[in-house]
């Protein structure tokens, strides 16, 4: 199985109808600050300016929209920096101020980011469970907006897990007729997940030429969006990896599985989970060439971060989303200062 690429979504940019009033302003920049510091990876910076922009959002009455999307855009955070039990934590918290407020419409861009999160830890029936209520016809699929393109998306990548391969083709085919011309970054993201899925697929299919090319339009894709998509870059490199691994092509495998780390080394850290998955499939590659010596070291380093990762990241049993809007309490985040 292949890495599954996926789109994390942010409200800033679909929530401008609701701003505007000068009540909103210090919300609005320090939101805006948290989007600065994450272009500059600065994580604790950005936590708390999350963290302060959810304290100004509690003072807004009008609408606890304000703190669904500061608890999802806080969520995004963590789950980028592979802290997937604060990311699920304040996932459910957006999903309860979405689901108390007049703009609960809004919950979906939510559902998105959180079943991204479930099919990154490979929850692939948590995940379908998720989305059901949003899609409830997926046989005849269709996309009036970006959020419905996003859960689409979602549904055929648990479509590929389950080998439900034509399924997963034509909920694709369904995203791909959505975005027609639309070039924004998002559609760009949305664009690149789609044909990186779609090239396991037709991997699965035994089309691995078809797979090589989405493989390599998905990587293209993806280079040319911001810093703050380079998971999505690192994921596209390490599949078509893998496929040009099968195809025989070793010497571009190899190099591909170097930029992927590097790429993950430099923007996510010498820790973070998706860098362990990389490492992982690197070391397979490495026996398959018969270089075992450099196998073993690398697996013991992928082993190190997997097993952190695993202690740290363990989400046990969801909570019910629906408890959460009458028994939650939101808090402030626990900032890096405060786990040590």
């Amino acid at each position: 199985m292949n890495l599954v690429c996926f789109g994390r979504f942010s409200f800033v940019v679909l929530a401008g109808s609701l701003f505007g009033v000068t009540d909103e302003m210090t919300w609005r920049l320090l939101i805006a600050e948290a989007g600065r510091a994450q272009e500059q990876q600065q994580f604790d910076s950005a936590e708390a300016a999350y963290t302060s922009a959810m304290h100004e959002a509690e003072k807004i009455t009008e609408s606890t929209a304000y703190q669904g999307i500061t608890a999802n855009d806080l969520a995004l955070l963590y789950q980028r920096h592979g802290d997937f039990v604060l990311a699920e934590k304040y996932y459910l918290i957006a999903l309860s101020f979405f689901r108390r407020s007049n703009e609960r419409y809004m919950d979906r861009r939510t559902v998105g980011n959180l079943a991204s999160l479930y099919l990154e830890l490979g929850e692939a029936s948590k995940t379908e469970n998720l989305l059901r209520p949003f899609i409830p016809d997926d046989a005849h699929p269709s996309a009036i907006d970006a959020d419905d393109a996003i859960l689409l998306s979602d549904l055929a990548s648990i479509r590929v897990r389950q080998k439900r391969l034509g399924d997963a083709e034509r909920l694709f085919h369904a995203v791909i007729d959505f975005l027609g011309d639309r070039h924004d970054a998002e559609s760009e993201e949305i664009r690149g997940n789609v044909m990186s899925d779609l090239a396991e697929v037709y991997y699965l299919s035994g089309r691995l030429s078809e797979a090589v090319a989405h493989g390599r339009l998905a990587v293209n894709i993806f280079e040319t969006l911001p810093y703050e998509y380079a998971g999505n870059v690192v994921r596209g490199l390490v599949n078509l990896a893998m496929f040009t691994m099968r195809s025989g092509e070793s010497y571009e495998s190899a190099e591909l599985f170097r930029r992927a780390i590097a790429t993950s080394e430099a923007a996510l850290g010498p820790e973070h989970p998706l860098l362990g998955e990389v490492l992982a499939r690197y070391a397979v590659f490495l026996r398959g060439m018969k270089r075992n010596t450099e196998a073993r070291k690398i697996e013991r380093r992928a082993q190190k971060i997997q097993t952190k990762s695993r202690r740290e990241n363990f989400l046990g049993h969801t909570v019910e989303v629906g408890a959460l809007a009458s028994e939650i309490k939101p808090q402030a985040p626990v900032t890096n200062q405060a786990k040590k």
